[in-house]
């Protein structure tokens, strides 16, 4: 027997696909109950989509020079995984992937910067998540290049949130000429 289910539905996996639902979304410093967008993260597709890892990446935007536009910061913050939390909803299964609130911290492995799921979790189609984001303040930081003294300090004005839920489109039967 392999790592992987060899059925789905009583029927037997012909074939896998990689496959990726992503999504992304700028939250503010103190920000509660921010939900990225549904449509995102709600799979699509005729094929039923088995779901090995959830992976989460946290990215800090500012304005370094008044008057220019947000841009990503070469210096990230150590502390962002603390000051994001997450709450995970399948909303086609009315099921909660967490209690309450998870701060990402404790959500993604140290080794592999994600949550790996033991089984597979499998999503048909109009099945999919809804993700809702609160974050605490955010830190400033040292601009590349400077003193770091209080005048070269950059706040922190937005984090952009990419989550990516990542496996394979299963295919059950062989595909016809019919499809």
């Amino acid at each position: 027997m392999g790592r992987l289910p060899m059925t789905f539905g009583k029927e037997q996996i012909r074939f896998r696909i990689p496959y990726e639902l992503t999504a992304e979304v700028d939250i503010a410093p103190s920000t509660s109950g921010q939900v990225m967008q549904p449509e995102s993260l709600t799979h699509a597709i005729d094929k039923p989509f088995e779901i090995h890892r959830m992976i989460i990446r946290l990215v800090a935007k500012g304005v370094t020079d008044i008057g220019q536009p947000e841009i990503v910061l070469e210096q990230q913050p150590q502390t962002l995984k603390e000051r994001i939390r997450m709450q995970i909803a399948d909303y086609a299964k009315n099921e909660n992937l967490l209690k309450g609130p998870g701060r990402v911290s404790t959500l993604l492995s140290a080794l592999t910067e994600s949550w790996e799921f033991e089984e597979p979790y499998t999503l048909v189609r109009a099945e999919g998540f809804q993700i809702q984001l609160s974050s605490d303040a955010y830190p400033s930081v040292c601009v590349p290049g400077a003193r770091c003294d209080t005048f070269a300090l950059v706040e922190v004005s937005n984090v952009r949130v990419e989550v990516g839920f990542q496996g394979y489109l299963i295919v059950v039967s062989p595909p016809t000429s019919e499809r």
